[in-house]
């Protein structure tokens, strides 16, 4: 079995059709919700999912696991603007947390406690002061809570206050400069 995981950059916001054709299974998960089904074993087959995405930047995860027989996995989408194909490589990213930001040579950024029920704690290393901007989202990009930021050089460190979430997985996305870095947040009440 393989599990891939990555980012996908959504052009425009709107509803999104996901398609995997596995021998054996395969699924695909946009954040922490699942959009195709494509489980069990079975000869080649193709299912799909559909999703309504903001334009930007989303954690994808695709599974897929081989018993016997052959070996085939091929994931593809479709969406405004956009035929069904193969989601090309441009679309695709490794981007993580550390991400540059307008941050510091080996930026990090950090969310304590991490699952929380009522507060966490973001810091990480901006390289220049300036604003931005903490912006959480859910699994289908919806935002959820959004605070303006007066950065400084060096550290930066601040409270959120997300009592008002339900318990769910979200997205904190710092942005800054016209870049970002994003952190998955578990809420558990």
């Amino acid at each position: 079995g393989f599990q891939f995981t990555g980012y996908i950059q959504v052009p425009t916001s709107g509803s999104y059709t996901f398609y995997t054709t596995s021998d054996d299974g395969s699924k695909v998960f946009i954040g922490s919700t699942q959009v195709v089904n494509n489980d069990g074993l079975h000869a080649p087959a193709e299912r799909s999912g559909s999703i309504t995405l903001a334009a930007g930047k989303h954690p994808i995860t695709v599974t897929f696991f081989e018993k016997a027989g052959g070996e085939v996995l091929d994931v593809s989408w479709a969406g405004p603007g956009i035929g069904k194909q193969r989601i090309p490589n441009a679309a695709l990213s490794r981007a993580s947390a550390t991400a540059r930001i307008g941050l510091a040579a080996e930026p990090t950024l950090t969310l304590f406690p991490n699952p929380t029920s009522d507060k966490v704690t973001v810091s990480f290393v901006a390289e220049a002061a300036g604003d931005g901007q903490a912006i959480i989202t859910d699994a289908t990009g919806q935002v959820k809570l959004s605070r303006g930021l007066n950065l400084t050089s060096g550290v930066n460190t601040f409270d959120l206050d997300v009592r008002s979430l339900n318990s769910s997985v979200y997205f904190l996305k710092i942005a800054a400069d016209g870049k970002e870095a994003n952190e998955k947040l578990v809420i558990s009440k």
